[in-house]
């Protein structure tokens, strides 16, 4: 104790600080995409991508946001094609993530087909027989936190399977 033995109480004084952004916030960092073709969307609602932000980047915990920017996607099916955008949504089976670039990128993506459950909708789109979207994600502003996912699915409203490709583009605050 400091103060032991003392007959007066010690007074500690200091100054104080504060730091405060405000408006929206821009990422300045060159956008940067995937796409992928998967030809056995049918009935079941199936991973097509999935982004991780990594908690480790540069050897250094991961403090970095994400933001999602765009997605698209298409349909060679002549029926319906449902398309989810889901925050840390399960995915079936053994989920194999790879860098997208190692060294640059705070992302990793799963590809892996396997049934998609849980999670957050965060969004979802109809896609008629044969059509594709172009969806700028500006209004919702999806940010990936460090170990978060967003993963985009697919399913179609009836057999036979057919293709679906979609498309990501984001930006990382580095």
């Amino acid at each position: 104790n400091g103060n032991a033995g003392a007959t007066s109480s010690v007074v500690l004084k200091g100054a104080s600080a504060a730091g405060f952004i405000e408006g929206n916030i821009r990422f300045h960092a060159d956008p940067r995409s995937i796409a992928v073709n998967n030809p056995s969307v049918s009935t079941t609602n199936i991973n097509l991508i999935t982004l991780r932000s990594r908690l480790v980047y540069g050897g250094r915990n991961n403090r970095a946001e994400v933001a999602l920017v765009a997605i698209g996607i298409a349909s060679a099916s002549a029926k319906t094609a449902i398309i989810s955008l889901c925050k840390d949504a399960d995915i079936a089976g053994d989920v194999v993530y790879e860098y997208v670039d190692e060294d640059n990128s705070l992302i990793e993506v799963a590809y892996d087909s396997g049934e998609v459950t849980g999670g957050s909708l965060v969004a979802s789109y109809v896609i008629p027989g044969g059509g594709g979207l172009q969806i700028d994600l500006a209004q919702l502003a999806p940010l990936l936190e460090p170990g978060e996912t967003y993963t985009l699915s697919a399913e179609l409203t009836a057999a036979p399977a057919a293709l679906v490709a979609v498309d990501v583009t984001w930006k990382e605050l580095l």
